[in-house]
């Protein structure tokens, strides 16, 4: 690399680093060389210009399969040269002993940036007077930029797009070279054995507090995380190579074409050519596994579509497909376990990764077990709540014994009692009282089930691939995020945020997916209505999206984006979770005009806590199974669809909890981070308000700008004054 003999030649002490506002300033880069070496011979572009996006890899020629192999290794060998153990070393010298000025603005704003919501704007390494949580610092920086390459600057791009000298463009990705892979887990490894080693009462609070928060990073980095909670290894998981160019999607995403790092269009196919015919070995692959992979995780294709190109008139989008497709027909022929047994090792080192992301466990006290433990309690919890739910129900539908008597009211709920499966309770009850009274379909039956009709309103559903959105399901919806905008704005006014202002910046989309999400950077909110849903299911949605949107559009907005904080660790996802589990009942009742459509919604929702709960429980007890090699023992899918069952959660529902349990620790981030969030928040509320006349919510913590909740003096003497208590 040419950029290594320039910078020994520069000596700068790092007692005269840069300003902040010179560091702000450094957001110009330099190109690297091309990205692969060119031998001569014809491109990854021109191989597949010809080639049908429907021709399979078993009908390519052997030279053209030999050259593209040939063009991976070439690619896989550069990023090898560039992010080995040799490099790393040699990068990890300069850094320490002679960085460039360059080098130095590029470590303090990387930490300016990702820490914002505590380091002062001014923070820099020169500040720090321990010489060895510097030293880890530093190492921690080069560790993430090639652990995550590229993707620290998209897609909100509050980083410059430059690699780890400050000066020049990202020359790569994160690309599956088996070798290079374990070296920078490697030395994440030694960054998190170095960061161990320095005793807290060596720092001051605020440097005991970055030491924790480096700490996530390094130990995440250190499994292999991708940093979105699916799980350590995802370079060696079949759902997380199915989807590999999502990295460079979300360059063509952040900016607005070709990503600046690729200097051509070849760049782009070399590198994904790299991704997918890499050389790694498939990690606990069975038949879930590659379920999911080709059926929950491949959703790159039409971002392809969307951020690409037209596959038929644009040659890098149908290259893209078709390295792609390729990967997956090679895969289809490999055989796949019954199920995959993790070792006590496998799942502290998965659990790792998990809880690094989210933020939490640096003192390595909890594990899968204690999780499972916990969601046991959150069952026995949920179901205990929905059977009172049942019996609120069933009085307002049944207020007197004139068609169900009391002794016939009895038997349903103890009949009801016995069950776990609450997601189905509202069915559940019509068979129970056709059981009490003897009867099919009898006069208590019967009343339920107009009951429900007339009261519980549901969208979406039966829809077939290619199918558009109904234009009727696609207008209530957008109709019922103008009841909750409104709503959400009355209890909001009068904080320094001003969250009226942001709606005009946010827009809502419906699909016919059968999820929801947020888009960072544009604060569109897009509402899957694939599966059919209750309208207090959607309600609950478009709560937790705003809460996600008025963020991101504040992100976007704010005039003063230094003091913009964002969501982090449990509380990113956490805060949406909260807030379905805090406000819709208050929006329902202030919504709905009558009380026994309000018991019903409420029942039928346990359908949604049901699918959370039992994704959950199935994630971890996949994770948790000792083994299946005895004859009668189920595979991996029905293993896990039988969990979902318990839950209420059949047919379909079960086949999506199998398809998303095997999609690595996705599902662990959803309740732990719900509970963490309103577990802070009751403690916030007792310090704030105990008598609960002013409630703490996510969307007060956002208003204030206080995002992550926290438990020390400063952050509650500020949420006090921003609540005016």
């Amino acid at each position: 690399m040419r950029v290594l003999s320039a910078a020994i030649a520069f000596t700068v002490i790092w007692g005269l680093a840069p300003t902040a506002s010179e560091a702000a300033s450094n957001t110009s880069c330099f190109p690297y060389p091309a990205s692969s070496a060119d031998n001569g011979g014809a491109g990854v572009l021109e191989v597949l210009k010809d080639v049908s996006i429907n021709t399979k890899w078993a009908e390519l020629p052997v030279e053209t399969k030999i050259r593209l192999q040939t063009l991976a290794d070439d690619r896989l060998a550069m990023y090898r040269s560039h992010w080995g153990a040799d490099a790393l070393t040699t990068k990890q010298t300069i850094l320490l002993r002679s960085p460039t000025a360059k080098m130095t603005s590029a470590i303090n704003q990387y930490y300016q940036t990702t820490y914002q919501t505590f380091l002062p704007s001014t923070f820099a390494l020169a500040g720090i007077k321990n010489a060895a949580l510097v030293d880890a610092l530093v190492r921690n920086y080069l560790g993430v930029v090639a652990a995550a390459r590229a993707t620290l600057t998209y897609p909100d791009g509050t980083l410059p797009n430059c690699d780890w000298d400050g000066e020049s463009h990202f020359d790569s990705i994160r690309l599956p070279d088996r070798q290079t892979y374990e070296d920078i887990k490697a030395y994440n490894r030694s960054v998190v054995e170095d960061l161990t080693k320095i005793d807290d009462l060596s720092l001051d609070e605020l440097e005991r507090k970055l030491k924790q928060y480096v700490l996530f990073s390094a130990r995440s980095n250190a499994e292999g995380s991708r940093g979105d909670n699916y799980g350590s290894d995802y370079l060696e998981q079949a759902c997380d190579i199915a989807e590999l160019n999502y990295d460079i999607l979300s360059g063509y995403e952040g900016d607005h074409g070709r990503p600046k790092i690729f200097a051509s269009d070849e760049e782009v196919l070399r590198e994904t050519n790299a991704l997918y015919l890499h050389n790694t070995q498939l990690k606990w692959f069975d038949v879930g596994t590659r379920a999911s992979a080709f059926s929950y995780c491949a959703t790159t294709q039409d971002r392809i579509r969307k951020d690409v190109g037209d596959p038929t008139m644009n040659n890098v989008a149908k290259g893209m497909i078709l390295l792609q497709n390729w990967w997956f027909e090679r895969t289809t022929s490999i055989a796949a376990q019954k199920c995959s047994i993790y070792s006590a090792e496998d799942r502290m080192r998965i659990w790792d990764a998990f809880s690094a992301d989210q933020q939490f466990n640096n003192d390595g006290s909890l594990s899968m077990e204690t999780y499972q433990n916990l969601l046991d309690k959150y069952k026995t919890d949920k179901t205990i709540h929905y059977g009172g739910a049942a019996q609120s129900a069933l009085k307002h539908v049944f207020p007197n014994e004139a068609v169900l008597p009391l002794e016939q009211y009895m038997k349903v709920v103890t009949a009801l009692n016995k069950r776990t499966d609450f997601g189905v309770f509202a069915k559940r009850i019509l068979e129970e009282l056709d059981v009490a009274q003897g009867t099919i379909n009898g006069p208590a039956a019967r009343l339920w089930a107009s009951a429900l009709a007339a009261n519980v309103e549901y969208i979406g559903g039966n829809y077939v691939a290619g199918q558009s959105v109904r234009s009727n399901e696609s207008d209530e919806i957008k109709q019922m995020f103008d009841e909750v905008k409104p709503w959400v704005a009355r209890n909001y006014q009068g904080y320094p945020i001003n969250i009226t202002s942001l709606f005009e910046h946010i827009s809502i989309e419906v699909d016919t997916r059968n999820n929801a999400s947020t888009e960072n950077g544009t604060a569109k909110i897009w509402i899957g209505v694939g599966t059919k849903r209750s309208k207090a299911e959607y309600y609950s949605w478009l709560l937790h999206e705003l809460r996600h949107a008025v963020m991101y559009a504040w992100h976007t907005t704010a005039p003063d984006k230094s003091q913009v904080k964002n969501d982090e660790g449990p509380a990113l996802e956490g805060s949406g979770v909260a807030v379905e589990d805090l406000l819709l009942l208050s929006f329902l009742k202030e919504t709905l005009n009558s009380d026994a459509a309000l018991a019903l919604y409420v029942l039928d929702y346990g359908i949604r806590d049901a699918r959370f709960a039992g994704t959950t429980d199935a994630t971890l007890k996949r994770y948790l199974r000792s083994g299946c090699a005895g004859e009668s023992d189920v595979d991996t899918i029905e293993f896990t669809k039988n969990i979902a069952r318990s839950y209420g959660l059949l047919e379909e529902r079960a086949d999506t909890v199998a398809q998303r349990a095997h999609a690595g620790t996705q599902y662990l981030q959803y309740i732990w981070g719900g509970l963490y969030m309103l577990g802070e928040l009751a403690y916030l509320q007792t310090q704030v308000d105990p008598s609960e006349r002013r409630r703490v919510d996510p969307f007060v913590l956002f208003v204030c700008g206080l995002n992550t909740p926290r438990r020390d003096k400063p952050y509650i003497d500020a949420l006090r004054m921003c609540m005016k208590i």
